[in-house]
C-alpha cells in the first residue's frame, strides 16, 4: 500500500509543479465540454466526473486495499480518441472497462481550438483512486486512506488540467473514490 501512496504523491507533486507552466504556456489542447449538468451540484459536468460515471466500486475479500489506476488517451485534430491505454495489471477490469468506454465517449464533446492543423493531437492522464467502501479496516489503514484522500482533494481542487513541461501530455484531476471523504 506504501507503494501506491509514493506513486501517488509523485502525481501530486508534478500536478503542482507543471500548473505555472500552464498559465504560462498553452499548447495545442481541446476543450471538453460534456453538455450534461451534475445532479447535486448544478453544474456541467467536468472531464473527471464523465470519465469515473458509472464505475462500480469493487467488493471483494479485502476492501481495504487502495484500487488505482492511470488511464493514458489521445484526442486528435479531429476530436476523437484514437488511442487508449492503462499502467495498473492489478486494476479491476470491470472497472477499467467501463473508464475506457467513458473515455471512448468523450468523442463528440471536444470543441476544437481554431487554426487546428492535421498533425495536432493531445494525450491526457487521467488517475484514478479508489479506496473502497469498508469502514471495518485496522485504524492504521484508514489513517491511511484518510490522509491519502485528503491530499489527492486538494490536487482535486487545483487546476482541473495542468500541463507537462514538454507539453506533449496533460494532466487530469483525479478521481477521488471511497470512505471517508465520498464526493457526490
Amino acid at each position: 500500500m506504501a507503494y501506491h501512496v509514493n506513486k501517488i504523491i509523485l502525481l501530486i507533486l508534478l500536478a503542482s509543479c507543471f500548473q505555472e507552466l500552464y498559465a504560462q504556456k498553452k499548447s495545442w489542447r481541446p476543450e471538453f465540454k460534456s453538455g450534461k449538468i451534475h445532479p447535486f451540484r448544478g453544474t456541467e459536468i467536468n472531464l473527471p466526473d464523465y470519465l469515473s460515471d458509472g464505475v462500480a466500486h469493487i467488493i471483494s475479500d479485502n476492501d481495504c486495499k487502495i484500487y488505482q489506476s492511470h488511464f493514458f488517451f489521445r484526442v486528435n485534430y479531429l476530436g476523437k480518441v484514437d488511442s487508449v491505454s492503462y499502467n495498473n495489471s492489478t486494476f479491476h477490469d470491470e472497472m477499467a472497462k467501463k473508464i475506457i468506454a467513458n473515455i471512448r465517449k468523450t468523442e463528440g464533446h471536444w470543441i476544437i481550438p481554431k487554426h487546428t492543423k492535421q498533425k495536432d493531437f493531445c494525450w491526457f492522464v487521467y488517475p484514478f483512486v479508489d479506496v473502497g467502501i469498508n469502514s471495518d479496516c485496522d485504524v492504521k489503514e484508514e489513517i491511511l486512506k484518510s490522509h491519502l484522500l485528503q491530499i489527492l482533494y486538494l490536487m482535486s481542487s487545483l487546476k482541473s488540467i495542468t500541463q507537462t513541461t514538454d507539453e506533449s501530455y496533460f494532466i487530469i484531476a483525479p478521481t477521488l473514490r471511497g470512505s471517508p471523504f465520498e464526493r457526490e
